[in-house]
């Protein structure tokens, strides 16, 4: 840099510690300023300069610190490895995928058109659980259809719990049970488009093994399991974990 901007010149300063300390043939590592290695220095600056803790002397690494460099690099480059390989299966099995909503069954939670990550890794090591929001397959469910379309609704019954739910509330095992989105409290209405005198068929049942009770936040509009009956557990895919769309984004709960 020009000294006439008023910037610091800087400089390699092997000719300067050469004079001040009678020595040379040392390589600094990076360049130094003038007042580092002043051309006229007190005694007190000279002490410092010649000292051997402040020589900017370069000091090749010994083979054992890049031995251990080039192990770290490479535990590094199989760990990313690893990471890309487990994403790839995960997406290409469909374990990991971006589901677009388009029903209001799980409104406000998750509103028609919303955009969600759900991830099916979780259901490898263990079972659903209640409050999840999982995705699930309609195969094998007669009143939803047979071409297995995807639907997402919230567990609110396990296997072999008894299921009721009376004035909007949902009982488990004869025990009131709350449930809430991160909206707030839910409450299971029937929709109001039915009869006065009609009863959802599936309001007080015990849930069979290896199957689940599934529910929708909006219910006055959700056409779930008081409707059609239980998930098997085998139909669902994953639950959804993180909403994408470009003006709601963040975690679904």
């Amino acid at each position: 840099m020009d000294a006439s901007s008023g910037a610091v010149k800087w400089f390699f300063p092997v000719q300067r510690m050469a004079q001040l300390c009678g020595f040379a043939g040392f390589a600094p590592q990076t360049a130094r300023t003038e007042e580092e290695y002043p051309a006229n220095p007190k005694p007190g600056q000279r002490k410092r300069i010649c000292s051997t803790g402040s020589m900017p002397v370069h000091v090749p690494p010994l083979p054992s610190t890049v031995k251990r460099r080039s192990v770290r690099i490479k535990v590094v480059l199989a760990v990313l490895f690893v990471l890309g390989a487990l994403l790839f299966g995960f997406f290409g099995s469909g374990r990991l995928r971006v589901i677009a909503v388009p029903q209001k069954a799980m409104s406000p939670t998750i509103k028609a058109g919303d955009k969600l990550l759900m991830e099916g890794g979780t259901y490898l090591f263990r079972h659903p659980h209640r409050g999840e929001i999982v995705v699930f397959s309609s195969k094998g469910i007669p009143a939803l259809g047979p071409r297995g379309d995807l639907y997402v609704e919230r567990v609110a019954g396990l296997p072999g719990e008894q299921v009721r739910i009376s004035e909007g509330k949902l009982f488990v095992n004869n025990f009131h049970v709350p449930m809430a989105s991160s909206e707030g409290p839910i409450e299971f209405v029937t929709p109001p488009n039915l009869r006065a005198s009609f009863r959802p068929p599936y309001t007080d049942v015990t849930v069979p093994d290896g199957h689940y009770f599934v529910l929708g936040d909006n219910a006055a509009n959700s056409y779930d399991s008081r409707f059609w009956g239980f998930v098997p557990g085998k139909n669902i895919l994953g639950r959804m974990v993180f909403r994408i769309s470009p003006d709601r984004i963040g975690p679904v709960r």
